[in-house]
């Protein structure tokens, strides 16, 4: 093995094992995490269609049918008729579904917090720009995603970006 795929290893067992971490920190009772994926595409890019959300999803628009009902039923997104092309309907994420992923990034924010106030100043850096270039590798990949669907992130994508 070379190295630089022993260290993509090891990035990707340390990532995958602090999003588990994560989301045992989750509120109880909160939308499940396909849900909650769902209203971070929908706060960070905007009204979308149903079509757009399955493909940066990976998965078949029909798989989002009861995720997308449940969500519509607590009032977190609502369907419209696009504007400009009334056959099709677009999704948004509501002020309550934004309400829903704030609570929850708090909650997480907040364990994650407790677990740096224990390290060093030197480790919290180290970790910042890790964060920082973790970031990037997510933004490949949802640009490659984006250009799948031939949709840009809506104006307000830049201020919602950390939604998920």
């Amino acid at each position: 093995m070379l190295v630089i795929d022993e260290e993509a290893s090891a990035l990707r067992k340390a990532t995958t094992r602090l999003s588990r971490r994560l989301q045992q920190e989750r509120p109880q009772g909160s939308v499940s995490l396909n849900q909650f994926s769902l209203l971070g595409y929908l706060s960070r890019y905007g009204p979308t269609t149903v079509g757009d959300l399955a493909a940066l999803e990976r998965a078949q628009p029909q798989s989002l049918t009861r995720p997308l009902a449940s969500l519509e039923e607590e009032g977190l997104i609502h369907r419209a008729p696009d504007p400009v092309d009334g056959r099709r309907v677009l999704v948004s994420i509501t002020a309550a579904g934004r309400e829903v992923l704030a609570t929850d990034m708090r909650q997480r924010d907040s364990w994650l917090a407790l677990v740096l106030s224990r390290m060093t100043p030197t480790e919290r850096g180290v970790l910042a720009l890790a964060a920082d270039l973790m970031e990037r590798i997510s933004q490949d990949a949802e640009s490659v995603a984006l250009r799948a669907t031939h949709r840009r992130p809506a104006p307000q994508a830049e201020a919602d970006r950390s939604a998920s």
